[in-house]
C-alpha cells in the first residue's frame, strides 16, 4: 500500500468515527502513545495525557450531538517518514437536544496534519498532529 493511500485510509477512519460518534475509531488514528494537543484557549497536552483529554472532549461532544466531519484534502506530501496533509475539516454540528442549538453549528478550519508513515510492512500508520479548537462548539472541546 503507497504512503499516500494509507494516509487516505487513515482520513477515512478518522471521518468515519466522526460522523458515526465512535470515540474509540477516531481515537484509533492516533498514535498509541499519544499525539499533541495545542486547542485554542485550552493548556497543551502532550502524549497520553493529550489521548486522554481528546477522548474525553470527543464523549462529551457525541453525547450532545450528531457531528458530520467533512474532511477537504488539498495535497499530501510525504517526506522521508514523515507526511504533510494539507486542507480544511467541516465540522456541522446538530443538537441531540433541540432546546440547546437553535440551529445547526457548522465550521471550517484549515488543518496541516503531520503524520508518520511507515516504510517497511510492519510500521503501523498513525496520526500524530496538533488539534486546535475550533469556535462554536460546545465548552472544553
Amino acid at each position: 500500500m503507497s504512503d499516500v493511500y494509507a494516509i487516505n485510509v487513515s482520513k477515512t477512519e478518522f471521518r468515519e468515527g466522526y460522523n458515526n460518534g465512535d470515540v474509540d475509531r477516531v481515537m484509533a488514528v492516533f498514535q498509541p502513545d499519544g499525539f499533541t494537543d495545542m486547542s485554542e484557549g485550552e493548556p497543551s497536552k502532550y502524549g497520553t495525557e493529550a489521548s486522554a483529554v481528546w477522548r474525553k472532549r470527543l464523549a462529551e461532544l457525541f453525547e450532545e450531538y450528531s457531528v458530520k466531519l467533512t474532511p477537504i484534502i488539498i495535497n499530501i506530501v510525504v517526506l522521508g517518514n514523515t507526511a504533510y496533509d494539507y486542507g480544511w475539516h467541516e465540522l456541522t454540528l446538530v443538537a441531540d437536544q433541540l432546546h440547546h442549538v437553535s440551529r445547526a453549528v457548522q465550521n471550517r478550519t484549515a488543518v496541516r496534519a503531520a503524520l508518520e508513515v511507515g516504510l517497511h510492512a510492519r510500521a503501523q500508520l498513525g496520526v500524530d498532529l496538533p488539534v486546535d479548537k475550533i469556535g462554536d462548539l460546545a465548552p472544553n472541546l
